[in-house]
């Protein structure tokens, strides 16, 4: 309930001027509308009911406000969280499609291998030497010594170091991504952080609104220079017309004097134009950086196929490479003379091999840029280059 102002008995204490001039820091009250005898725009005068009512409106509207920016980031957060498992499911996804890779190879090479078991257990199994029929197995194992057996395990042990070398490339290459992921962290540095509000009244000293008065010429000091050497002055003193007139005649004549409400006029179409160019800078800047990101994702992206490309085109050149020139279309004749080998002596296959080296540098001058098909093909070619110089 509103007080009787004790200087005007008829008037209630139920205003206030909610003008920053008017304004305390703290321990503002209400007054009656004698008292506050104010000139400004009724838009400042506000009774108990007004202040009551526009702030719990304006309280809902600050907290709506903050809660939709709230509401905001939760959704923003769902969404890269989202985006986040739908990656880890996809690289779970990944090594586990890379398991199954593994488990069917290995177990593909096992079954093979039990199928050669069964079949040796089952050619001797429960039958004697003396049948006939069997007896031609008999002689198959008795044949298969300790040293025919050690060069199919030599055989077999082969194929896996080529195996493990191949899981040793795929592996490093995965570890590599894995490394560069896991040090691959989100920052948020150079984003502007929220603040808490400080809710205080905003005031101003009457005083320092009011421009300054000359005393020689019975006059309001509302003008100011512009000229550069006045503008390096830490503050600029104001001075009336008449002052300028006979301190600053040089400068006025430069049209640099100019009245408060002509520079705020001024003022007012500058930061409009700052505001503007910012608006622009800051939507150029983030074009430009947009785009050296997306050309420099784009580069990684080439780069990591070209790696992929190079990384199995030298697989492919070093199963190519490593095949025995010795061992292919071997013709052997009476008391197992390889003729093929009749024409060479040791410094001509020492030669040999060496070609196999030099055609791998010569193939590994074009790694990068051809595909599958054409590595295949170079292989195919430059081993038959070689041949036809021999």
């Amino acid at each position: 309930m509103s007080k009787i102002c004790q200087k005007h008995k008829k008037f209630e204490e139920k205003f206030i001027c909610i003008h920053k001039t008017r304004l305390q820091k703290e321990g503002n009250k209400f007054s009656c509308i004698k008292c506050l005898n104010w000139k400004k725009s009724d838009d400042y005068l506000k009774c108990i009911e007004d202040v009551e009512e526009e702030a719990k409106q304006n309280v809902a509207k600050y907290v709506e406000m903050q809660s939709k920016i709230i509401n905001s980031n939760n959704e923003m957060k769902q969404k890269y969280l989202q985006s986040l498992t739908e990656l880890c499911q996809k690289i779970n996804q990944y090594f586990e499609n890379q398991q199954k890779s593994i488990t069917s190879l290995v177990e593909q090479q096992n079954q093979i291998l039990t199928q050669n078991i069964n079949q040796a257990n089952s050619l001797l199994n429960e039958r004697s030497v003396l049948d006939s029929q069997s007896l031609d197995n008999f002689i198959i194992f008795t044949t298969l010594n300790e040293a025919n057996q050690q060069i199919i395990e030599n055989k077999y042990v082969s194929i896996n170091k080529c195996l493990e070398k191949q899981f040793n490339y795929e592996f490093a290459e995965i570890q590599c991504k894995v490394n560069q992921l896991i040090n691959m962290e989100f920052k948020f540095g150079n984003i502007p952080k929220y603040e808490v509000e400080q809710f205080r009244i905003i005031t101003a000293d009457k005083k320092k609104l009011q421009f300054p008065y000359c005393q020689d010429h019975q006059m309001q000091k509302t003008c100011i220079c512009t000229h550069e050497d006045c503008c390096k002055e830490q503050q600029q003193d104001y001075f009336c017309i008449s002052c300028a007139m006979s301190n600053h005649d040089s400068h006025l004549k430069g049209n640099f004097i100019k009245t408060v409400k002509k520079i705020k006029t001024e003022q007012n179409e500058k930061l409009k134009i700052i505001k503007e160019q910012y608006e622009m800078l800051k939507q150029e800047v983030e074009n430009r950086i947009d785009k050296e990101l997306t050309a420099n994702q784009q580069q990684q992206q080439e780069n990591f196929v070209n790696s992929q490309t190079i990384r199995e085109n030298l697989k492919r050149l070093e199963a190519q490479i490593k095949i025995n020139p010795f061992d292919q279309n071997q013709n052997y004749i009476f008391n197992n003379i390889n003729q093929n080998l009749l024409s060479y002596d040791q410094n001509m296959i020492k030669l040999e091999f060496q070609s196999k080296l030099d055609q791998l540098e010569q193939l590994k001058q074009h790694i990068s840029t051809i595909k599958e098909e054409e590595c295949q093909q170079q292989c195919q070619t430059t081993e038959e280059q070689s041949l036809t110089l021999k």
